[in-house]
Parts: structure tokens; C-alpha cells; sequence
């Protein structure tokens, strides 16, 4: 009985706890789809830099240049990341910056 009534009475928080969890298809996707997408999503025609950010498998793979957009798990070492923390930031940003990427946040790197 006591073990029912403390799963009972701790079953709120655990739903609270999950749901508070980042999950890709609610938090990150809507964003990438507004921001990124346009340029790095499935039109070819419109696809900047050989980054496809709609596909999981292409988004983690290496660049030519070695870097990698997302790296699961590792915030750190994702490229997407750092790059839009420059943006957000008062970093300079060198001339070749396109006003795009100023607005979705994708930075060349310098």
C-alpha cells in the first residue's frame, strides 16, 4: 500500500520531468524548419554549402572541411551549435557572411 500511494503521489513529477526533456520533433525541428531549412533542407535547388539539416544521416556525417553540423550528444563539438552561439553573440563577423545565415544563424567559419 505505502509503495502504491509513493509511485501515486511521485508519478506527477516524473510526468513533469519527461516532459520537460528537449525532444527533437517539439523543440529543435520547428526551429530548424523556420531558420534553416530554406537553405538546408530538401530543395537542391536552394541547398547552401552541401548541408542537408532535414536528414539525420547527412546533418552527422563530415563536411569536406571535417566539420560536422550536429554531433549527437556532444553540444560541444556540433558545429550548428557554435555557430549560432557566434551569431547570438557580439563576435565579429568576417565579410563573407551572407545575411542569411546572419538570420537562421549559420555562420561560415573564418
Amino acid at each position: 500500500m505505502r509503495r502504491a500511494l509513493l509511485i501515486f503521489l511521485t508519478f506527477p513529477a516524473l510526468l513533469a520531468a519527461e516532459s520537460a526533456k528537449l525532444k527533437y520533433n517539439r523543440d529543435v525541428r520547428p526551429i530548424l524548419n523556420e531558420k534553416c531549412f530554406h537553405c538546408h533542407g530538401t530543395d537542391a535547388g536552394h541547398r547552401k554549402g552541401d548541408l542537408r539539416l532535414d536528414l539525420r544521416e547527412q546533418a552527422i556525417k563530415p563536411a569536406k572541411s571535417g566539420d560536422i553540423a550536429i554531433v549527437p550528444g556532444k553540444v560541444d563539438l556540433s558545429q550548428l551549435i557554435a555557430r549560432v552561439e557566434l551569431s547570438t553573440s557580439n563576435a565579429r563577423r568576417g565579410p563573407l557572411v551572407a545575411p542569411a545565415h546572419r538570420a537562421c544563424g549559420t555562420i561560415p567559419r573564418q
